[in-house]
Formats: structure tokens, sequence, C-alpha cells
């Protein structure tokens, strides 16, 4: 609640005034809804997106500072199964609008990205002119991080990795 409130009462308003023609997209990351690293079906949110979800979107970017601030107020908490997390596989579907085998959600729970307008990129439609900026709010380790220094912290399967990651950030001129 402390989080959403920061973001929808103190940060959205600031960006916006300071940056009258900033953009905003909302998303997370919990982890792959699989035993040991996350816990498949743990929750539905109020847009039908079934978490644990390696990546999940609320909205695309958008000049609404209503619409982001109402996608800020539908994050909630999950538990997982194991501690670290799945950010580094969602900065990359980010960037590469990747759906990470299906496990990337949308509004609705659906695996299948929102359609971009012409020239837009990534999953959540950077404009082409726009520099995107990613901010990650995170409490624990990742998972594929360049250095393990956690129990669990690499993945058992194919996942991307760090250097993907900052591949397609770089690829969308991305700072994060």
């Amino acid at each position: 609640a402390a989080l959403q409130a920061g973001l929808t009462s103190t940060v959205i308003p600031d960006i916006r005034a300071r940056i009258p023609n900033a953009w905003f997209g909302v998303g997370g990351f919990d982890d792959y809804p699989t035993i040991p690293f996350g816990f498949p079906g743990a929750r539905t949110d109020a847009v039908g997106i079934v978490h644990d979800a390696a990546f999940f979107q609320y909205t695309t970017m958008t000049s609404s500072t209503t619409a982001a601030q109402t996608a800020v107020n539908r994050y909630g908490t999950n538990s997982g199964y194991d501690t670290p997390e799945s950010a580094v596989a969602a900065l990359y579907a980010l960037a590469s609008r990747n759906n990470l085998g299906g496990n990337a959600r949308f509004p609705g729970n659906t695996s299948t990205m929102p359609a971009c307008p012409a020239g837009h990129t990534g999953a959540a439609c950077f404009r082409p002119t726009a520099v995107p900026i990613v901010v990650v709010m995170t409490d624990v380790d990742q998972h594929n991080p360049p250095t393990c220094t956690v129990s669990g912290c690499p993945y058992t399967f194919s996942a991307p990795s760090w250097a993907q990651m900052a591949a397609a950030l770089s690829g969308v001129n991305a700072r994060v």
C-alpha cells in the first residue's frame, strides 16, 4: 500500500510536473509459475492476470497519469516459492516483446502482447523518439544475475540470461 501511495501521489505526478510529455507504462514480475521457483495460480488480480507470472503488464505506454495510477493500484503481493524473482526475464520480455514461452501475462490473463502502433517498440510500446526509462523496484535478489549469491538463483530451465536482457534493453535504448 505504501508503494502504491508513493507512486500515485508523488512519483507519477512529480515526473509529469518535470517532464510534461512523459508517458507511463505499468507492469511487474513475480517468478515463473513453476515449483520450486513460483506458485502456479497463487492469486488472480483485478484484470484477470494469474500470478505468479514471470512478467506482467497492466498498461502499455500512455500519456494518461490517471491510467498509470489506476494500473499501479492493481499491484498486490505474491509470495512465490523461493526468494529470487524474475526481473531479468521480465526486463528481457519488456524490451524484446518475447512472451517467455507463454509466461508473460497481460489483462485477461492472455500471453499475447498488445499490438503497438507503427514504430513503437518493446512490450510497453515505447515511442520511437523517446528514451525508455525503466524503474525496477524489488526487495529480493533475482534469478540469472551475472553472479549468483543466493541459493536457487540460476534457473534450472532455459530462461533469458543477464547478457540477453542487457542486449534487449540496449536494443530499445532503455535506461534502467
